[in-house]
């Protein structure tokens, strides 16, 4: 039953698509793994990480304006709030 459901998936190019559709996912998922490991692994990042996390759940600095700082410090920005 297994092999004439796979032989079917295959005959209608389902099968292929779906792992086609896999195999993006996957690439994804590495991208995510390695951006969020460089991310945390950041030393102006690890720098300003506690002190922002204290002051996000303190309530002192909205978590949105925390993140777009460590954000900026890791993509090469200042981290400096800015005005618009």
């Amino acid at each position: 039953t297994i092999r004439e459901y796979v032989e079917l998936m295959r005959t209608q190019g389902r099968f292929d698509k779906r792992r086609a559709e896999q195999a993006r996912a996957w690439m994804w998922s590495e991208v995510d793994d390695a951006l969020l490991s460089a991310f945390r692994e950041h030393p102006q990042v690890q720098d300003r990480l506690e002190g922002l996390e204290r002051a996000v759940m303190d309530g002192e600095t909205p978590a949105t304006a925390a993140a777009q700082e460590l954000l900026e410090v890791f993509m090469g920005g200042d981290g400096e709030a800015r005005e618009s």
